[in-house]
């Protein structure tokens, strides 16, 4: 396999870790609130602002399905996620930030959609086996005024065969083009003060336009 050449940042492991689900936060079941509304189904993009007690604070609707009543219920629901708390670069207590999209109906549980990636980094030269759409996920520790302050890659990646070296390869780039590209990203509590934070950034990969298309990609 042809992998190109990308730096591996050797760095020691981030002391500041994202948030974790204390349960099943997604297990939506039936919603009762689409009985209460003209509308079967819909999808919504929101944000979570959880607090050091690992309660969410706040709840900001990105998109919204066109119906404030389901808007409305979404958020109610998602304020009774529970996390186990992000920690900062010293390993205290501090913010996190979680986007979710959910689709959902009248009849059917939610369904989680994959969003579009944060951000995109084109590449040269990718194996034959790399899905079209390829992204990963790193963490981040941003301080009050929005700025990156860190950047973990996370593990080595162990459960992609072959592609395993390339995808962990792509979690350090991922890392190593934030700290070029990133824009200062404020985030309030709910008392409306500036708030250091962790979250989970998705990084997608395309090919350079003009570059050669591996055979197993051609139409």
């Amino acid at each position: 396999m042809n992998l190109p050449a990308i730096l591996i940042l050797a760095a020691e492991a981030a002391a500041f870790q994202n948030m974790v689900p204390r349960s099943n936060n997604l297990g939506w079941g039936y919603l009762s609130y689409s009985r209460n509304t003209k509308a079967d189904q819909g999808s919504t993009f929101f944000k979570l602002i959880v607090g050091r007690d690992g309660k969410p604070e706040k709840c900001v609707v990105l998109l919204s399905t066109q119906n404030a009543a389901l808007d409305k219920a979404v958020c109610i629901h998602a304020m009774k996620f529970r996390y186990k708390p992000a920690r900062d670069d010293k390993g205290q207590p501090t913010y996190g930030v979680a986007e979710t999209m959910i689709s959902f109906s009248r009849d059917r549980s939610g369904t989680i959609f994959l969003q579009e990636p944060d951000y995109v980094v084109h590449l040269e030269t990718v194996p034959e086996d790399l899905p079209p759409k390829s992204y990963v996920k790193v963490t981040v520790l941003v301080d009050e005024e929005g700025k990156l302050k860190g950047c973990d890659p996370g593990p080595p990646v162990k459960d992609q065969g072959k592609l395993n070296d390339f995808i962990t390869r792509l979690q350090a780039l991922s890392c190593k083009e934030l700290f070029t590209v990133w824009d200062p990203l404020v985030e309030t509590n709910l008392a409306k003060e500036r708030i250091s934070y962790v979250r989970t950034i998705s990084v997608g990969f395309q090919r350079y336009a003009g570059s050669p298309v591996p055979p197993a990609q051609r139409n």
